[in-house]
């Protein structure tokens, strides 16, 4: 995932798009190939042909990390970036919802390439065909997170879902920032020793070095750290503009293979010279409404920043060798960068009601609103589409009304469910005053609620809450994820066995249990989007598939999953993990088996009998070679671990 451009392998991520089902489309996620065209390489002039491809350098584009307000951050290390957009979660493990644009879009591989990530690892979500429909960025049945084909469709997306970050041109942001529709994140670039959050306003965009680096327009250390992120606006074309005829714009003398379309090659060279002249007079009369002064106010042209991107390691800001001192002045006073709205978060905005599918198969949402054509509040108000939200429903997930989104919200998410449900209405708990907890007449529970984004709140809310959402706010795992301790929650608020979970051999259900439904017969999940694997049935199949996140798994090399290594986050499902500690390894196989009632190993199927079943059960699996014949969880199979499984079946244990 962290290949860098021109290194072997780079573009090839081989993981393909899935459907919100877990079956496949056939989306890929690899880059174009050339195939038979080449890149021009200025040390090799004699090596120039009818297939060599020219880039024309134009502008450099920032972009910003778009943000729903339902998140509650406004800012974010390049570290949570670049686990959000290669797993689907933040680092701590939270499953936020990451829209992503397709494969080969230039402002992912810009973004992508910024944070050190290997563009065709930006899968985010990973779910969806391209999707260039508006219906498919509403929440309902069809809602589709990733592989948007285009920005508006990007931002749509991010903008109606109450979880959701993506990454859009930070020109396009002003529309959005100025009406409180949706945010940009401050950005710190923790992994190249950043210490401030930055966004892209003109300041930061030009001052673009980190804090003690060398400014060398003052040569001065930088005061603060710059914005980074962005990408490169390339014309790139097959034959040289440049080698066309002088009255295109050509340069005499160039001798390389022309564009066939001497038209194409004019334009090309006219926003060239254009840029060229700009940059000799920047704001002079000659160079007002030209290309060259378009691009130097809504982008930022190269010779602007102190700072460039390393072009073989984009995300290392290395000297701009043609800084132009007079030209970053200009833009300093002149640049769309310079507008207020990318000064600071706008704190006074909740973004917009989200807009759902109207009206959906089955005619109601879980509101119970005729056709789906708008929410209801507690006090029972009708709450349209795209109108502004309150305050009390900002947070996505804030069901007790802290402000914040953790495992405190168990017991109010509980009881807004229990109202969906046929139960009581949703109050403050007794003693509170009627302000802690309280929901508040104005809350919405599908907004605050809906985490899968097919527009209601259901069970299947709860367990994305529950596998998600469950932050800890004390003991070892506070700030991070603890899958059990969320399931716990649930079924403790709940006052029993939430999801109806049960267990084979018939043991009985502890609160909790259903953490370890990870895995049924169809073997369809969708990791990083939505926890669909569950089939009601804690049973061997789920023992397989923890197993196999840490034994056999190609990116797992020290028998242990561990969350906490980027490079094996990207090759593991975190639902697996069953005790809560953001590593899944024979810890959680074991917790399973416990849940189970598997005393003895040579239980080989756990229905708490050991018997010649078990011992047919394991030689099947044995010349099967499954993970589940590793029976001393080395990562191999072989006649060891028959000889153990032997010892432990005749001994009885």
């Amino acid at each position: 995932p962290a290949r860098l451009p021109g290194i072997g392998g780079y573009g090839t991520n081989p993981r393909v798009a899935l459907n919100t089902d877990g079956t496949t489309n056939g989306r890929v996620n690899t880059l174009t190939s050339l195939g038979t065209l080449n890149l021009y390489d200025p040390a090799n002039e004699g090596g120039a042909n009818s297939n060599t491809v020219f880039d024309a350098p134009v502008a450099f584009a920032p972009i910003a990390a778009m943000v729903n307000f339902g998140v509650g951050r406004q800012q974010i290390d390049i570290s949570s970036l670049r686990y959000l957009f290669q797993t689907g979660r933040d680092k701590t493990g939270e499953n936020l919802m990451v829209v992503t644009r397709d494969s080969g879009s230039g402002t992912r591989n810009g973004f992508m390439n910024s944070l050190g990530v290997d563009p065709s690892w930006g899968v985010g979500e990973n779910i969806g065909p391209q999707s260039t429909s508006p219906a498919l960025n509403l929440l309902g049945p069809d809602f589709v997170p990733s592989n948007k084909g285009g920005a508006g469709s990007l931002e749509a997306t991010v903008k109606n879902h109450r979880l959701a970050i993506g990454s859009t041109g930070a020109e396009r942001m002003p529309p959005y920032l100025s009406t409180g529709q949706a945010e940009l994140l401050a950005v710190r670039n923790d992994l190249r020793g950043g210490t401030a959050y930055a966004r892209p306003t003109v300041d930061r965009i030009l001052d673009n070095g980190l804090a003690g680096q060398i400014d060398p327009s003052t040569g001065l250390p930088f005061p603060t750290d710059g914005y980074t992120i962005g990408g490169p606006e390339t014309f790139a074309s097959i034959g040289d503009p440049q080698a066309a005829p002088a009255a295109h714009g050509g340069t005499p003398g160039n001798s390389h293979p022309a564009i066939d379309n001497a038209e194409a090659a004019a334009y090309l060279n006219n926003i060239r010279l254009s840029i060229s002249a700009f940059i000799g007079d920047p704001g002079g009369d000659t160079t007002l409404f030209t290309p060259g002064e378009y691009l130097a106010t809504q982008f930022v042209l190269n010779a602007a920043t102190d700072r460039v991107q390393n072009p073989t390691n984009p995300s290392d800001m290395i000297p701009n060798p043609i800084l132009n001192q007079a030209l970053q002045d200009y833009t300093r006073q002149h640049s769309l960068f310079a507008d207020p709205v990318y000064a600071s978060y706008n704190t006074s905005a909740s973004g917009l009601v989200p807009a759902r599918t109207v009206p959906p198969p089955s005619g109601t949402y879980s509101d119970g609103v005729a056709g789906g054509t708008n929410y209801i509040d507690q006090a029972g108000n009708v709450v349209g589409y795209g109108t502004s939200l309150t305050r009390r429903n900002l947070v996505a997930g804030d069901f007790n009304g802290d402000g914040l989104r953790n495992i405190d919200d168990a017991a109010q998410l509980a009881a807004a469910w229990r109202t969906r449900n046929g139960g009581p209405a949703w109050v403050a708990p007794s003693g509170t005053g009627g302000i802690a907890g309280a929901p508040g007449p104005d809350a919405v529970i599908e907004i605050l609620g809906d985490f899968n984004g097919d527009g209601n709140f259901n069970a299947a809310d709860v367990r994305y809450w529950a596998d998600g959402l469950a932050i800890a706010t004390s003991g070892p795992h506070a700030g991070k994820l603890d899958r059990k301790a969320g399931f716990t929650a649930i079924d403790t608020a709940f006052g029993g066995n939430f999801f109806g979970t049960t267990i084979a051999g018939g043991r009985p259900y502890t609160a909790g249990d259903s953490r370890a439904d990870v895995a049924g017969p169809s073997g369809r999940v969708t990791r990083g989007a939505s926890p669909i694997g569950a089939d009601g049935v804690i049973d061997q199949l789920d023992v397989d598939y923890v197993r196999a996140q840490f034994i056999g798994n190609p990116f797992v090399t020290d028998g242990e999953a561990n969350w906490d290594n980027p490079a094996e986050a990207v090759g593991f499902d975190l639902s697996a993990d069953i005790n809560g500690d953001l590593v899944v390894n024979q810890a959680d196989v074991d917790e399973i088996l416990a849940i189970l009632g598997q005393g003895c190993a040579a239980d080989f199927n756990h229905d708490t009998i050991v018997n010649s079943q078990d011992f047919f059960d394991f030689l099947n699996a044995f010349f099967a070679l499954s993970p589940s014949a590793d029976f001393n969880h080395d990562t191999i199979i072989n006649s060891q671990d028959f000889f153990d499984f032997l010892n432990a079946f005749f001994a009885g244990c």
